[in-house]
């Protein structure tokens, strides 16, 4: 057969050694993939003598070391006439898969500790929850804004805090991530509304507003003054009748400027809701 050659998803190993298994953790977190041992770190086939000590010997190290147990087969082979026996990993649906309190992913054909915000996407993945259900860091949260937008459009006197539980703000006395966002102290830094005003092509600014922190309510607002103090409506003159025109109608900016928000920050499945809109002129 020629010497292998390892792969992302491919592992060789010569014997039994405990490293073996943040590629277990690694194929778990992230995609199946199978560790064939009896083979060198160079492709060569070398076998393996003893299969059934090196299958149970494999299965109890998983067993007792993965955290939560994964999902695998071993399987016996034959490749240049040498036994040789492959653990298939599959990738859980129970993230994050610890080895030794580590979880682990490929970066081609090694097996690497997974930094802080990868393990952060690991737990939401793992745990099925959305950014926006996270228990909020920032304690002292304020709403003197989503009040004012409450009493308007709903008419509500009070915002109680069994107002914010039905909203699902607030859980068991802890206000989440989606209650931080519409705070008046949001401090969460990637929640940020980014508006380009371009010329004739993407290379011309024309205007810039960045807007970061505070309440994405209120960056709704702010973002209304910046669109209506380019795009007012002006006469123009079409035969005898004046009529009232506009570049951009106002309610497209509305719709498009609220669909940002709430699909790039409220409903983010990790910490890098960012709202962006370009303005092209016309």
């Amino acid at each position: 057969m020629g010497k292998l050659k390892e792969e992302k998803t491919i592992e060789f190993k010569q014997e039994f050694t405990p490293s073996f298994l943040k590629t277990v953790s690694a194929f778990a977190n992230y995609g199946d993939g199978e560790i064939i041992f009896g083979i060198s770190d160079d492709g060569e086939v070398v076998g393996i003598k003893n299969i059934d000590h090196l299958k149970l010997a494999i299965e109890n190290t998983i067993n007792d070391t993965i955290e939560p147990r994964p999902i695998y087969t071993l399987k016996e082979t034959t490749m240049d006439k040498k036994e040789v026996l492959t653990l298939n990993v599959y990738k859980g649906e129970s993230q994050p898969y610890f080895y030794k309190g580590k979880a682990y992913r490929r970066m081609d054909t090694a097996s690497v500790p997974v930094d802080r915000t990868a393990l952060q996407k690991l737990v939401l993945i793992g745990g099925q929850i959305d950014f926006d259900e996270m228990p909020s860091k920032n304690k002292g949260l304020k709403f003197e804004i989503l009040f004012k937008w409450l009493k308007s459009v709903l008419g509500i006197e009070e915002l109680t805090n069994d107002v914010l539980i039905s909203l699902g703000l607030l859980e068991h006395g802890v206000f989440n991530n989606a209650a931080e966002l519409l705070s008046d102290n949001n401090k969460i830094k990637s929640s940020v509304v980014d508006m380009v005003r371009f010329g004739d092509n993407i290379s011309i600014f024309l205007d810039r507003r960045t807007i970061q922190g505070g309440s994405i309510l209120l960056q709704y607002e702010e973002a209304i003054e910046f669109f209506r103090q380019w795009y007012k409506p002006y006469l123009a003159i079409e035969g005898i009748p004046r009529k009232e025109r506009i570049q951009i109608p106002e309610l497209a900016f509305l719709e498009a400027m609220a669909n940002a928000l709430i699909h790039r920050l409220c409903k983010a499945l990790h910490n890098r809701c960012y709202a962006k809109l370009i303005v092209m002129q016309s």
